[in-house]
């Protein structure tokens, strides 16, 4: 992993990131930093999380016909997302690195891993039907 070059934009950034167990969208940081950094600006944000994420200091979650999420959780990991209401969760099973060899065997590629998300209703949404 490269040593991240300091900046005090990046470290705000990387320590949103890193203080919840969630899964932020830019505009989540960007809201969230605006009061106590009001210099920050939305782009500022993207070039740090894109940044942290080419040097692995965090995630970026990319799913069809979203926005982009950043986890601060970098083991390989699957995603639980519920169908309603977008929550995105951690999902506490071990990773199948099995997959990655087979598909590397039978396909002769090299897989750098994989990206595995279970769709669901969460239980807040599951409740509340309307």
């Amino acid at each position: 992993m490269e040593r991240v070059r300091y900046s005090l934009q990046r470290e705000v950034v990387f320590d949103t990131i890193m203080s919840e167990r969630k899964h932020f969208t830019a505009d989540d940081i960007y809201a969230r930093l605006k009061v106590s950094h009001p210099k920050l600006s939305l782009g500022t944000v993207y070039r740090n999380l894109q940044y942290l994420s080419d040097t692995g200091r965090v995630r970026k979650i990319t799913l069809p016909n979203d926005v982009d999420r950043y986890d601060g959780n970098i083991e390989d990991h699957y995603h639980l997302i519920c169908t309603m209401c977008e929550s995105i969760t951690d999902l506490e099973i071990d990773y199948f690195s099995f997959i990655d060899e087979e598909v590397s065997s039978k396909y002769g590629l090299d897989i750098d891993h994989h990206n595995l998300v279970f769709y669901h209703k969460c239980p807040n949404c599951k409740g509340n039907k309307s």
